[in-house]
């Protein structure tokens, strides 16, 4: 008999939930009221045992007992009435003539396998595959929920076989398959046979006693007690599930139906909403006017959560109401503005469509008040909906009322914490014993997680970040074919499952019988669901054609023509690759199924035959779940649809011409010639619609994430920070150190400091006017590289001699100098004919008459000293220093020659030679002043006596551009310019007593002054030399440059493309420079813009910008977005915050505005100056710019010195220094593809694919993989060169 349990109902369900019938007996006849019960719509339930876990996913095993514990209320499938006659005859079903009383069927394992959908349409299949019934007839209906065991084939129960995903045997196929020699046999005992009469047990459970025993079969049911059935859980696949079936591989497949018809965007509100109400996490109220809210697309369809590699995708986001009662959302993504959420002011007029997470929420519209601090749970135990987690891991049907109840295993769970008025809200997600936040970064210290662990009491046991791989079992089992296909199932399904295939046309035929033997070229494809574009498998790494860019955007296929395509089609050429195992991952056979398709090309379109192979089709189920599809990589054909074959000439020749840069164009348009082509009385059209999402899908596939191709020039490969750091670290693990770069050297050695052409970098910005990038929304929420850290220093004064007017820094006071070299002072009067030569050898490019840029002759020269006034040196040195213009002469190099010839004598031809490479100006007039006539040995230079003292002037105030502190005192109480002013008036006046006094050499006076001289000759080196090769104070732990902050690496990331130069150090703020912003502060005395007549920056409404770095063979290093104008600041902030101080030493930085760039660097880091070159490229130096005719104004002549001209200097006679320009040029030809494009991320992510296409087609293109480890060619390179 059937009765109400109302007790057990309290405890099993909600209490506003209707009371349930349980059953009672597991024998038919007391079971006739449950029809009478169903047919009038109440539910009817069964008590079963349900414990989820166990090494198989379900237990118990044999062995292990049933406990009450494990007992929940879960869907039934209700048994026929007794006896009940066949069709013909009235004859007794097979459980009458077997004399079976009970009915025999473990709903627990069944719940175990299939959840909620166990007893629905979506769960077992409805046949039996048993040798006896053969698939053909029904053991039961499905027209109802829960389903009815057909009363005409009444078998008396049914076993649940766990292969295939779990399908039906009843008992007489069962019988029969017993009888013919075939048990069931075990998994846990190495494949042992298992009695007919140990597949079930029977037990009967007391819920007012809390009891549980086993009953006996046939044994009717005590008063209160509840009997049920439970299956073993180690069976194994029985032999019909893993034959093939062959009668079914002529079915026609029946296609899943896809979303179509008008999207709830284009039907209003009502719909959107109706839309958000299939959510398994539904929307929820979570405070007053504070809401947690699905996903949505574009088209405002949902995005449901899902796991993906185990970590949660399309978390619900968080809206809330603001005081002015406007909806406004809280997922913190970049793209937050364009998140419509108005629609839900609907809801306030709709009742019970939220679902509250707290019952006290008054008034539920109101503004959020984000003061509090709370943690809320959505959904989870006691809230009568559960997200069960499956055997794979992977997210299953929500779970409602008493299903949820019975759900024991592991479940996702989602809450809303908030820490309080500093903090924002978050959503938690706790996947199983995994955590997860939608807020912070560093989940392992986030407090949101820590909140909700410390409230659920699982902080021990939970992992934060994403759970690790499942682990094997400590009992090792035989690998019988049912494990191998449970762990290739839940490979498949976890994404890890790879597929090696082989591709070979020959192999690949559909009537090849050999073996395969191309094992040394088979392809890895990875395993993805059958319903992506009907194909199920493709590439993990798309290699296509269009994305190798250049002349092969040509579609290879184009070139077959008609016969070409019929041979093929002839040869089953458009057939899927042969996989090399014979079972699917799924664990069913493959089988070859054949369609009839189309392949379009520009010119014409033709029929053919495709051929894919698909798993075995299961029973119950409506189509495969595995499929391998020709995919046409190789050929430059793209399956669209399986059966939609589409060219990528067809597609793509002249969208992206356009769009990756190529060199030709063509004179029609891709969509014209797509319509053309597919005209006819009997072709179907390929619509709008289809096309643009071919379109879209190639646009995904062509870009690239990142830059792909390196230099693979050796000087440029130390250019590669990360690169280089990561092949010195491995060397080390080695145990086999690389030596030190050159410029590592000993700090005594001129070639660690000089310049050279293996370490050079260009920059340049390109603008494109009219973007419709511009009114992307997402740009007024975007911050410049230059914008400083916040949590940065603040560093005030940075002075140098050089700067303009000769402003004193804020923190440098004006006493404490011990030597005359401070300040500028203003320009001697000269004679016209004086001064022009004098400012014809600064190359003052604004002089009179100014000649030529060569410097000047000899004979030239000693005109222009002679008539120079009575102080020749000072004039002459403040001509070279004239205000608005500040450049140095030389660097390290420079610095150690001069002081030599100062302090020490002469130089040789190698010493000129590094001076000609460091101060080109300086070695031209040394050339012309050799010491004498040398009959023997190198030739030695010195200057003349005359110029000894603007030697030193020229030294001194080089010295000071770059270490400020050179005119204060140190502590052995002189200063080092101090010293050599000292040394060099007693050395000078000695060298004049010794010419006067010839033959008084062994005077005591005289030698107390030689000892006296070189006694301050030598303290004027040790000051000077450590002066001129001390590394920069701003790095160490007392520098201004330190890491970067959490916010600022966010801001700058976002609009910073640098993959080989991470982020090292945060920008700091030049307080007497730059305002808050990072731009030159309109108070300062710096006026970058106003060198060499450069005429006034346009404005940058409507143009999108890049700043570009790369080196001098065009291989792109990196760019950023230009949040603004153009500026050397954006040069400055990404040298001072990517480049490490290893990478800047020795590096020559080329720009079109290279002095503005040394003068950034020498007003603010002016020590880290002397270690790099700055200079202007050929395209913007010269006498005559190289620019067009109307762009004179754009690319003016620069009127600074020749020391910042490349041609200057000899070591870069041929260096490239026009990369920047030629990748700008390559940008421009596709500016009309680029000025389309309205999304800020999708422009930069074009621009990517046209800087890494545009030098991939170099002969010094290097392709470097993303995973690239041992093999990295960069790597290779850098350990060969060192």
């Amino acid at each position: 008999m059937a009765f109400t349990e109302e007790k057990l109902v309290v405890d099993l369900a909600p209490a506003c939930d209707p009371p349930h019938l349980l059953l009672t007996s597991t024998a038919p006849a007391p079971n006739a009221r449950l029809h009478r019960t169903l047919a009038a719509g109440d539910q009817v339930r069964a008590l079963a045992a349900v414990t989820i876990g166990g090494s198989d996913g379900c237990s118990p095993l044999p062995g292990l007992d049933v406990l009450f514990s494990d007992l929940r209320s879960v869907p039934v499938a209700v048994s026929p009435l007794p006896n009940a006659g066949g069709v013909r005859g009235g004859q007794p079903s097979y459980a009458a003539q077997q004399g079976s009383v009970d009915f025999h069927f473990d709903y627990g394992f069944a719940f175990c396998l299939h959840q909620s959908d166990a007893f629905t349409k979506r769960g077992f299949g409805s046949t039996c595959i048993g040798s006896t019934c053969k698939g053909k007839v029904l053991v039961y209906s499905r027209g109802l929920d829960p389903f009815v065991w057909d009363r005409k084939r009444n078998r008396g129960g049914a076993i649940i076989c766990p292969g295939g995903g779990g399908h039906l045997l009843c008992l007489r196929c069962l019988d029969a398959m017993y009888a013919g020699g075939q048990p069931f046999v075990s998994t846990t005992t190495g494949g042992t046979a298992i009695d007919r009469g140990d597949l079930f047990r029977k037990y009967e459970a007391f819920p007012a006693s809390k009891e549980l025993k086993e009953a006996h079969s046939g044994q009717p049911a005590a008063e209160g007690g509840h009997q049920f059935f439970v299956q073993r859980r180690d069976l194994a696949a029985c032999p019909y599930c893993k034959e093939s079936r062959t009668s079914k591989r002529g079915r026609p497949e029946r296609k899943r139906l896809s979303e179509s018809g008008p999207t709830p965007k284009t039907l209003g509100s009502v719909a959107i909403l109706g839309e958000l109400k299939w959510s398994a996490v539904p929307p929820t109220i979570i405070a007053a006017g504070f809401f947690l809210l699905p996903q949505l697309d574009v088209n405002y369809r949902l995005l449901d959560i899902s796991l993906r590699d185990g970590r949660p995708v399309n978390v619900p986001r968080l809206v809330q109401v603001d005081h002015l009662g406007n909806y406004k959302c809280m997922c913190g993504q970049r793209a937050c503005r364009e998140h419509e959420v108005g629609f839900l002011r609907d809801t306030s007029f709709l009742d019970d469509w939220w679902q509250s997470a707290s019952k006290e929420v008054e008034p539920p519209f109101g503004s959020f008040s984000g003061g509090k601090s709370f943690a809320r749970e959505v959904t989870g135990p006691g809230l009568g909906r559960v997200l069960p987690l499956d055997r794979d891991g992977h997210l299953g049907v929500p779970l409602i009322g008493l299903n949820a109840e019975a759900w024991l295993g592991p479940q996702l769970r989602a809450f809303v914490t908030c820490e309080g008025a500093d903090d924002s809200p978050a959503v938690c997600v706790l996947a199983g014993r995994s955590a997860f936040c939608s807020r912070c970064s560093e989940q392992e210290r986030c407090p949101h997680i820590q909140r909700v662990l410390s409230i659920t009491g699982e902080g021990d046991g939970v992992q934060i970040g994403p759970a690790p791989e499942a682990t094997r079992t400590d009992v090792q089992r035989g690998a019988t074919n049912s494990d191998r296909r449970a762990e290739r199932s839940a490979l498949r399904a976890s994404g890890q499952r790879k597929l090696q295939v082989c591709n070979d046309p020959v192999c690949r035929k559909p009537d090849t019988k050999v073996p395969c033997t191309h094992g040394s070229t088979l392809e890895e494809w990875e395993c993805l669901p059958a319903a992506a574009l009907d194909m199920g498998h493709s590439h993990k790494v798309i290699d296509t054609v269009m994305s190798r860019g250049g002349q092969q955007v040509t579609s290879l296929c184009e070139r077959w023509g008609d016969e070409g395509v019929r041979l093929r089609d002839e040869v089953n050429h458009f057939c899927a690759p042969r996989p090399v195992e014979l079972l699917s991952p799924c664990g069913r056979p493959w089988q070859l199924e054949r369609r009839l398709g189309t392949l379009t090309m520009a010119g014409a379109r033709y029929a053919i035959s495709t051929y894919r192979r698909v798993c075995t089709i299961a029973p119950g189920r409506e189509a495969a779940c595995c499929s391998v599809a020709y995919d046409g990589q190789e050929d430059g054909i793209f399956n669209f649809s399986g059966t939609t074959l589409i060219s990528h000439g067809l597609l793509l020749r002249n969208h992206f011409a356009a769009a990756l840069g190529a060199s030709h164009s063509l004179n029609f348009d891709a969509n014209d010639m797509a319509t053309r082509s597919l005209e006819g009385p009997d072709a179907p059209r390929l619509d709008d619609r289809v096309f643009d999402a071919a379109m879209q899908a190639f646009n995904e596939l062509a870009a690239r994430p990142r830059i792909q191709h390196v230099c693979g020039r050796p000087d440029c490969a130390h250019l590669y920070t990360s690169e280089v750091q990561a092949a010195e670290a491995e060397a080390e693990r080695a145990g086999c150190p690389l030596k030190p770069e050159r410029t590592e050297g000993s700090t005594s050695n001129l070639a660690t400091y000089a310049f050279s052409r293996d370490k050079v970098v260009t920059f340049d910005g390109t603008f494109f006017p009219n973007s419709s990038a511009m009114r992307d929304s997402s740009e007024a929420i975007l911050h410049s590289i230059c914008e400083p850290d916040r949590g940065a220093p603040h560093v005030a004064g940075g002075f140098t001699p050089l700067s303009i007017g000769g402003v004193r820094p804020s923190n440098v006071p004006l006493e404490g100098i011990d030597c005359p070299w401070k300040f500028r002072n203003g320009l001697s009067e000269l004679k016209p004919a004086v001064r022009a030569a004098a400012f014809r050898w600064c190359n003052f490019r604004k002089a009179p008459a100014q000649g030529s840029n060569t410097p000047l002759s000899a004979e030239e020269f000693v005109a222009m000293r002679q008539g120079l006034p009575a102080n020749p040196y000072a004039a002459l040195l403040h001509a070279l220093l004239i205000p608005r213009y500040s450049w140095v002469f030389g660097h390290i190099v420079t610095l150690k020659l001069l002081r030599h010839l100062l302090l020490e004598g002469p130089v040789d031809n190698l010493g000129l030679a590094y001076l000609t490479n460091d101060g080109p100006m300086l070695a031209a007039i040394l050339r012309l002043h050799p010491s004498g006539v040398v009959q023997a040995g190198p030739r030695q230079y010195a200057f003349p006596a005359t110029l000894r003292p603007l030697l030193r002037d020229i030294y001194a105030t080089n010295l000071l551009c770059f270490e400020p502190s050179a005119n204060r005192p140190s502590a052995s109480g002189l200063s080092p310019l101090a010293a050599l002013l000292d040394a060099t008036e007693h050395l000078w006046a000695l060298e004049r007593e010794r010419l006067r006094s010839l033959g008084n050499s062994g005077d005591p006076g005289m030698v107390y002054a030689e000892q006296r001289g070189f006694a301050l000759k030598g303290a004027a080196n040790a000051l000077l030399f450590e002066l001129e090769v001390r590394e920069p104070q701003c790095y160490g732990s007392d520098g201004f440059l330190r890491e970067a902050s959490a916010t600022y690496r966010e801001r700058v990331g976002a609009v910073s493309i640098y993959d080989f130069h991470p982020l090292l150090y945060g920008r700091p703020q030049f307080t007497d420079w730059e305002d808050a912003s990072g731009r030159g502060k309109k108070g300062s005395e710096e006026r970058l813009a106003q060198h060499c007549g450069a005429p006034n920056p346009r404005s940058s409404k409507g143009r999108a910008g890049t700043f570009i770095a790369c080196c001098q063979d065009r291989a792109p290093l990196g760019y950023h977005w230009l949040k603004g104008g153009e500026s050397v600041s954006d040069l400055g902030t990404v040298l001072i915050t990517r480049f490490p101080f290893k990478t800047l030493r020795g590096l020559t930085i080329v720009e079109d505005a290279a002095c503005n760039a040394q003068e950034w660097f020498l007003n603010r880091v002016p020590q880290l100056a002397k270690y790099m070159l700055f200079l202007v490229d050929r395209f913007h130096s010269g006498p005559i710019s190289c620019a067009p005719a109307g762009a004179a104004k754009r690319y003016a002549t620069h009127t600074c010195s020749p020391t910042l001209f490349i041609d200057s200097y000899p070591q870069h006679d041929h260096t490239i220094t026009t990369a920047s320009e030629g990748i700008n040029s390559g940008l421009k030809r596709s500016a009309a593809s680029l000025q389309q494009i309205t999304s800020i991320r999708r422009l930069m992510s074009r621009v990517t694919t046209i800087l890494d296409t545009l030098f991939e087609r170099s002969k010094y293109a290097v392709f470097q993989g993303k995973n690239s480890v041992e093999s990295s060619p960069l790597r290779e390179l850098i350990r060969a060169s060192r």
